[in-house]
């Protein structure tokens, strides 16, 4: 229903104002694609609220799409909209579902270019403290992935590192086979591995 109607990428008329978009809505809507398993849905809405947010990286609570008007509603500035942003972003880089955790599961393939670097650093989860990152090369030509090893948490046992996005973006190729969508692993004794790209890519 929510996915029906969009205004700017938003469903409208979700709190006060009539025919109004309410990012901390589009925020929700987006965590709970997740927990469904829409990646692709989640990532079309988290970039709608940025593209709603002010040169200061606030959001009002509401406002009319730009074709309507300039017409506002609520606070000033919403700071939970801020705060479940940054959880939006997180959730797409590390999922906790009960007691298992995805890592790079919704992260877009658009964010593996050259040169880029994604890193968590402390990142509290239900598995430990979590120290991560992706290195892309420069010239494109290899994907590193490491995972420290993650200790002092309430659940043990195996997590799932994530490698669609990153087969999406060209880099299929590990230990001299293809890469598969998912690498299982133990939390505690963390993960290091080097994704090629194949010929022709």
């Amino acid at each position: 229903m929510l996915q029906a109607d969009l205004r700017e990428g938003l469903p409208p008329n979700t709190g006060w104002l009539r025919d109004g978009v309410w990012p901390f809505f589009g925020t929700l809507e987006a965590i709970a694609h997740l927990y469904a398993d829409e990646d692709s849905t989640a990532v079309s809405l988290l970039y709608a609220v940025a593209n709603h947010a002010s040169p200061t990286w606030t959001w009002v609570e509401e406002q009319l799409p730009r074709d309507l008007g300039t017409k506002v509603s609520g606070d000033g500035s919403n700071a939970t909209a801020s705060a479940l942003f940054i959880q939006l972003i997180r959730q797409l880089i590390i999922f906790e579902r009960d007691s298992s955790m995805d890592l790079l599961a919704g992260v877009p393939p658009e964010w593996y270019h050259p040169g880029a670097h994604l890193e968590t650093h402390q990142l509290p989860t239900i598995f430990g403290p979590c120290n991560a990152r992706v290195d892309i090369a420069e010239d494109q030509s290899a994907a590193t992935v490491f995972v420290a090893p993650m200790l002092e948490g309430s659940a043990e046992g195996p997590v799932a590192l994530h490698l669609r996005s990153l087969r999406q973006a060209g880099y299929d190729i590990l230990g001299g086979g293809n890469a598969p969508d998912v690498v299982p692993f133990v939390s505690t004794q963390g993960l290091h591995m080097v994704l090629t790209r194949s010929r022709g890519r």
